[in-house]
This record gives structure tokens, C-alpha cells and sequence, in this order.
């Protein structure tokens, strides 16, 4: 072990931060944990060369490749509002340290998509049909780790049309001053009315915080059998967190939730069931308590304990993959 590394572990896991245990490993993941490890895994561009694009015009000819491609973004593209990146299937997008798009990323109609280590940045929530900073739409096996998503126009992350497998882990939302309403970060399935839903849309959302500005949907489901698990909510001056929507299938576990309105909002009463069990609730006002019981996940993930959840999500959600050589190659 070189000096710098571990000089890096002391500091990590000194008296003051996390005595005796070691979050390395779980901070630079090398595979998807939760439902986007099942139906075969999540790999995106797999083992391939890596490629670096520092324009949109690059990333976008990369990201529609109909070969597998493993590419890294370098400084900030994107002209917001008008930038949309299409991406295609067996994709690893991967930020370099301070990367920035501003802009949006539509995943749709694909499978095997990772992205990781990327701050994007929307032109500010306003109450029009506008794009979200990320949607993913009628896609299987998706990753997205270590991502900054704010200030998305209609929302920061929306998971839509019968996708499915699909993992969350790491990210950090948020709205900042450019947002002026319609601050509601993400959904999980679109319509009430969407019965081909059912059966897809299994989404696992672990390590991610929602911060400040967001008013709601940390998620609102319907239809999915989603597992919100290890998570941390700061979002003050909140509607609500999680929303159990239509046929709603909800495991949430293991959360920290802090100074928030709501944690779990019932209100809908079409859900199949919301399991709320061994979360921590400081300062919070509003119903803590689910109804029913939830699907058992096929998949085992390892939890953060409470007492150290929000000092270790408030460190490292977002972009902070500090040496992407720890995270390749990618393999289901």
C-alpha cells in the first residue's frame, strides 16, 4: 500500500469519522448492488478501451455507438436547456474529476447503461413538461452512481414506461435558487393509468441524499417494487419524502430522516403495500409508519449502521469518485 493511500484510509477512518470499519470498497463500487445486479447484471461498456470526449458533439457520437463503449467526460459541455444526450445500449459514461453537463440525459428504449461521477445540471425547475436532468424510459439494467442532479426543469431523475432492474446508489438532489417551483425530484412510473407497469419498473435506491430545495418525490411510485434503503433525507421545508402510489409495491429500510415533513405519504390508498422498518427519524413531523407487507428483495445489500449514515452520505454522495481507474473495468 503506497503512502498516499494510506494516508487516504487514515483519514477516512480515523476516531473522528469511522472507527474500525471500512467503507472503501463500498464508495468506489465495482458492481451495481440492488435489482440492477439481477436479470444478468448491469456491465455497460464492459471491459473496452476507455474513450475521453470533451464536447457534446463527441459524447453524443460515442454515446450512440453501436458498439459497447467506456466513456469519460472531461470539463464542463452542455448549453443546458438545449442539450439533450442520447445514449444507447452497453454504455459506461464516466465523469473525470469536476466534469459538468449541463444539460440533460435521455436513456431510452435500451439496456445495459452505467453512468457514474457526473454532476449535471438542469436550467432550473419550473411548472412546464420540460426535460429532466436524467429519464429513463422503457429501458432495463441501469446504474447511475456518484451523480450531483439538480435544478432539473421538470425533475432531476424520472424512471418511466416499463423499465426495469434499475439501480440508484451515491447520487445527491437537489434545487438550488434557479429553481423557483415544481421543485419535486423523481418519479417512479408516470401514470396511474399505465397497468403495462406492472411487474417492471424494480428499482433500488441505497447511499443517495436528498438535500436542499427538494419539496417532493424522494421517489413517488406506483407500480414498482422499489427498495429505498440506506438513504438520507435533509430536504427542510419539505411537502413530503416518499409518496406510495398506485399498486405500489415499497420496501424502506434502514433511512435516516432529519428535520423533513412526511417521511412516508399514504395519502393515495391505491398502494399494494409499504413496509417501513429500522429508519431513524429526527425532528421529523408527520406519518413515519407503512401499511401492509412489501416484496422480499432477491438481492442482499450491505447497510450503512444509522449512527454513521448521514456523516458518511453528507462525505461522499454525489460526484466524488476521486480515481475512476478503481472503478474499471465493469463486469456483471
Amino acid at each position: 500500500m503506497n503512502a498516499k493511500l494510506i494516508l487516504f484510509v487514515w483519514l477516512l477512518f480515523s476516531p473522528s469519522g469511522l472507527q474500525g470499519e471500512s467503507y472503501d470498497n463500498w464508495i468506489y463500487l465495482s458492481k451495481a448492488p440492488g435489482w440492477a445486479s439481477e436479470n444478468g447484471g448491469t456491465s455497460g461498456g464492459g471491459a473496452v478501451q476507455p474513450i475521453t470526449v470533451t464536447t457534446v458533439e463527441e459524447l453524443q457520437i460515442r454515446a450512440l455507438s453501436p458498439d459497447p463503449q467506456t466513456i469519460f467526460i472531461q470539463g464542463t459541455i452542455g448549453e443546458g436547456l438545449h442539450t439533450t444526450i442520447n445514449i444507447g445500449s452497453n454504455k459506461t459514461i464516466i465523469g473525470l474529476k469536476k466534469s459538468l453537463l449541463k444539460g440533460s440525459l435521455c436513456i431510452k428504449d435500451v439496456r445495459n447503461v452505467v453512468i457514474r461521477n457526473l454532476t449535471i445540471q438542469g436550467p432550473g425547475a419550473v411548472d412546464v413538461n420540460g426535460p429532466d436532468c436524467i429519464t429513463i424510459n422503457n429501458s432495463k439494467n441501469v446504474w447511475l452512481d456518484h451523480l450531483d442532479i439538480y435544478d432539473g426543469q421538470d425533475g432531476n431523475l424520472d424512471i418511466v414506461n416499463g423499465s426495469d432492474y434499475i439501480t440508484v446508489s451515491w447520487c445527491k438532489f437537489h434545487y438550488t435558487s434557479a429553481s423557483q417551483n415544481h421543485k419535486l425530484s423523481s418519479l417512479i412510473g408516470n401514470s396511474d393509468d399505465k397497468t403495462s407497469d406492472r411487474g417492471k419498473l424494480k428499482t433500488t435506491m441505497i447511499y443517495n441524499w436528498w438535500a436542499d430545495g427538494v419539496e417532493s418525490r424522494m421517489p413517488r411510485v406506483r407500480f414498482g417494487q422499489v427498495h429505498i434503503v440506506n438513504n438520507l433525507y435533509t430536504s427542510t421545508g419539505n411537502d413530503y419524502c416518499i409518496l406510495a402510489g398506485t399498486e405500489a409495491d415499497v420496501r424502506v429500510e434502514h433511512n435516516v430522516f432529519i428535520n423533513v415533513k412526511e417521511p412516508i405519504n399514504l395519502s393515495q390508498r391505491k398502494f399494494t403495500a409499504i413496509t417501513v422498518t429500522e429508519n431513524q427519524f429526527i425532528s421529523v413531523k408527520g406519518n413515519t409508519s407503512g401499511e401492509g407487507k412489501a416484496f422480499s428483495p432477491p438481492y442482499k445489500v450491505d447497510t450503512i449502521p444509522l449512527n454513521k449514515l448521514e456523516q458518511i452520505i453528507k462525505k461522499y454522495a454525489g460526484a466524488t469518485i476521486y480515481d475512476v481507474k478503481r472503478v474499471l473495468p465493469i463486469s456483471p
